[in-house]
């Protein structure tokens, strides 16, 4: 069942980050930053040149989508789990 569930968020995450994108059009006009932590520190540093809603979703969105995943796997990966 917990199978089940990763799989349903994983799929629910692809549908948010990708394919929402491409079906209303975004895809040409969106940036992937794939350097770790580079636009979070962008917004850090720089909260001033950026609107509130702009970096709050960005820092605590991204912190939001990925707890059930530091949740979920602990719990069907002995290996994830702290020792």
């Amino acid at each position: 069942a917990l199978w089940l569930l990763v799989i349903i968020y994983l799929l629910i995450l692809f549908q948010y980050l990708v394919i929402d994108r491409l079906t209303y059009g975004h895809y040409s006009t969106r940036i992937y930053n794939l350097k770790p932590f580079d636009s979070i520190q962008s917004y850090l540093y720089h909260k001033d040149s950026y609107n509130f809603r702009t970096w709050f979703l960005n820092l605590y969105g991204n912190i939001i989508m990925l707890v059930p995943l530091g949740i979920l796997l602990p719990l069907l990966l002995p290996s994830f789990r702290k020792t």
